[in-house]
């Protein structure tokens, strides 16, 4: 797995904010699949200037993986609401999708997006941000994102009309001439 935080660390090329941000913050890790994050996951400690009260950055790494299926688990033919399977070719996992109150919630409902149709009991993501415990060997989902590019929306009106309707209707005021 590569470790971007500090890849952008160690790289020059942002301002003195951002660079304190880092300090403080969560380390962010991208995953080739599902494989290498289960391979590589006892062997994620956090930086040793990140052991201090101040910083969550102690206590979990994001991870990142990119197109992977998530697929529901029925436990006596109910709905396992709670967690999912996170699998691709090379391995599957099983991590935690728990909501409000948790110290790692997700920032969407699982129920909600199955009932809104975002998801299906089966189905493939493009990107999966997961919360990885430095104490625990589960991970938490964090954010999904389910296609990589956003749908168009039907706009009846043309772009023209669009930009004239976001324009102030201005009066013209006389003005005094010498």
């Amino acid at each position: 797995m590569l470790n971007l935080t500090q890849i952008k660390r160690e790289g020059n090329f942002h301002p003195l904010l951002t660079d304190i941000s880092d300090y403080f913050g969560t380390e962010l890790y991208l995953a080739d699949d599902v494989a290498d994050y289960e391979l590589s996951r006892d062997a994620l400690r956090p930086p040793w200037f990140k052991h201090h009260p101040f910083t969550t950055g102690a206590y979990y790494a994001r991870i990142l993986i990119y197109n992977v299926g998530i697929d529901a688990l029925e436990l006596d033919g109910k709905l396992v609401t709670d967690a999912v399977e996170v699998h691709d070719g090379s391995a599957s996992i099983l991590a935690h999708w728990i909501d409000e109150p948790s110290l790692y919630p997700a920032y969407e409902n699982y129920c909600e997006l199955l009932e809104s149709s975002v998801l299906k009991e089966q189905d493939w993501v493009y990107r999966l941000v997961m919360r990885h415990s430095y104490d625990g060997t589960l991970a938490f989902i964090s954010r999904i994102t389910k296609d990589k590019f956003t749908r168009k929306k039907n706009v009846d009106d043309s772009l023209p009309d669009r930009i004239h309707a976001l324009l102030p209707e201005i009066e013209p005021l006389p003005q005094p001439s010498f």
